[in-house]
C-alpha cells in the first residue's frame, strides 16, 4: 500500500516544509515538500522583478519503517525509486546520485548520498513562480521532438533516393537514430510506395494521451527523365493517438485531411 504524506502524520510531519540541498552546486537549492505529496525544486532568479523557476515532481511513501522507500515523479516522467531517512539532527539523508528513472530501488545509503537541511515548516512558493516543467510545456516539447524527426526523415529519404533511386526501410542508410526519448511516447512506422506514383510515407503516433500524432509524406513529381518531390507534414489539430489520414496532392501542395493541419 502507497503511503501519502497526508495519510502517514510521523512520516508527513517530518518531512512537509522547505529544506535545503547544500554543497552541491554552486550555491545552495531549496526544496519544497507538500503535505499532499507534491515537490518543488527552486532556482532563483536574478532577474529584477522575475520569480524563481520551480521544477515539479510527487512523491510516494512506500512504508513506514526506516530506510523509507520513497518515488520521485517528475511530472509526465518515470519515477525515481530510492530510500530516506532522518539523521539525529534533523536533517534528511535520501540515496539519490546515480540513480536513474525506472531503476530498482536501492536497499542501502552510499556516499552519493544527499542531505537536506530544514529552512522552515512553509510550504507555500515565492510570489510569481513559474513551474518550468508543466505537463502542457513537457508534451510541447514531445511533440516538437517528433516533427522535428520527421523532417530530419523525409530530407534524408530524398537524398538517398537521389542517390539510389529508392527509398528504405533502414534507417542506418539515412545516417539516424530513434533515441529512447523518440520511442517512448511515439510508434514510428514507415510505409514504402507499392507503385511509382505513390508517396513515401511516415506515420507516426503517440503511445500516450495529451500528445498530437503526425503524418509525413513524400509525393514523387516526374517530369521525363527528371524526378523531384514535394514532401510535407500534417498533425492532428486535437491530441490523439491515432495519426491522421494521408493528406492528398493538389495543384503539387500538400492538403491535409480534415481533423489534420
Amino acid at each position: 500500500m502507497l503511503l501519502t504524506p497526508s495519510i502517514n502524520n510521523q512520516i508527513g510531519s517530518r518531512l512537509v516544509g522547505q529544506w535545503e540541498l547544500r554543497g552541491v552546486f554552486f550555491m545552495p537549492i531549496n526544496i519544497v515538500l507538500t503535505s499532499e505529496g507534491r515537490g518543488f525544486l527552486l532556482s532563483p532568479s536574478f532577474a529584477p522583478g522575475e520569480g524563481p523557476q520551480a521544477m515539479e515532481f510527487r512523491y510516494t511513501i512506500n512504508n513506514t519503517q526506516p530506510p523509507f522507500q520513497i518515488d520521485l515523479e517528475p511530472i509526465g516522467e518515470e519515477p525515481i525509486r530510492t530510500i530516506f531517512d532522518f539523521t539525529e539532527d534533523g536533517r534528511i539523508r535520501v540515496e539519490l546520485l546515480g540513480i536513474r528513472p525506472g531503476e530498482a530501488r536501492p536497499t542501502e545509503f552510499t556516499t552519493g548520498a544527499l542531505f537536506l537541511h530544514r529552512v522552515s515548516s512553509l510550504t507555500r512558493l515565492p510570489n510569481n513562480t513559474q513551474i518550468a516543467n508543466s505537463l502542457e510545456t513537457i508534451n510541447k516539447s514531445r511533440e516538437e521532438l517528433a516533427g522535428l524527426t520527421i523532417s530530419i526523415f523525409l530530407s534524408n529519404q530524398e537524398s538517398y533516393f537521389q542517390e539510389n533511386k529508392r527509398f528504405t526501410l533502414n534507417l542506418r542508410d539515412l545516417d539516424m537514430e530513434l533515441t529512447a526519448r523518440n520511442l517512448r511516447y511515439y510508434d514510428y512506422v514507415t510505409y514504402l510506395p507499392e507503385n511509382a506514383t505513390d508517396p513515401l510515407i511516415i506515420t507516426v503516433a503517440a503511445k500516450v494521451p495529451g500528445l498530437r500524432s503526425f503524418i509525413g509524406v513524400i509525393f514523387p513529381i516526374k517530369d521525363g527523365d527528371t524526378e523531384t518531390f514535394i514532401s510535407g507534414t500534417c498533425e492532428t489539430i486535437e491530441p490523439s493517438t491515432t495519426p491522421p489520414p494521408r493528406p492528398t496532392l493538389v495543384n503539387e501542395n500538400i492538403v491535409c485531411a480534415t481533423g489534420s493541419r
